[in-house]
């Protein structure tokens, strides 16, 4: 596959300020692929910096790849509050497209 833009995020922190990560890409992404490395589930918007818990669920530890129909904005989220610091939200975000 030939890849004109690429962008690359890894994203951490503790849960304590329900932190939000969104981006707005200088390129359509027609492939997302998300790595939830940490201990809270996240929640994944498209077409918006604005999340929402109706987004696409990744539990903790796993992955997911999203074939997107040319999107430029993402959101993840934690619905997580924690204040222990033992909910530790981490991530790993890779959009490929042109």
């Amino acid at each position: 596959m030939l890849t004109a833009n690429q962008y690359v995020a890894d994203v951490s922190g503790t849960t304590s300020t329900g932190v939000l990560l969104a981006a707005a890409l200088t390129f359509n992404a027609n492939y997302l692929r998300i790595v939830n490395t940490g201990t809270v589930a996240l929640r994944a918007v498209f077409n918006s910096s604005a999340a929402t818990t109706a987004g696409y669920l990744i539990p903790a530890g796993e992955d997911r790849e999203f074939y997107t129909p040319l999107t430029a904005r993402f959101s993840l989220l934690t619905t997580s509050t924690s204040t222990d610091g033992t909910d530790w939200r981490q991530a790993r975000v890779l959009a490929l497209g042109g």
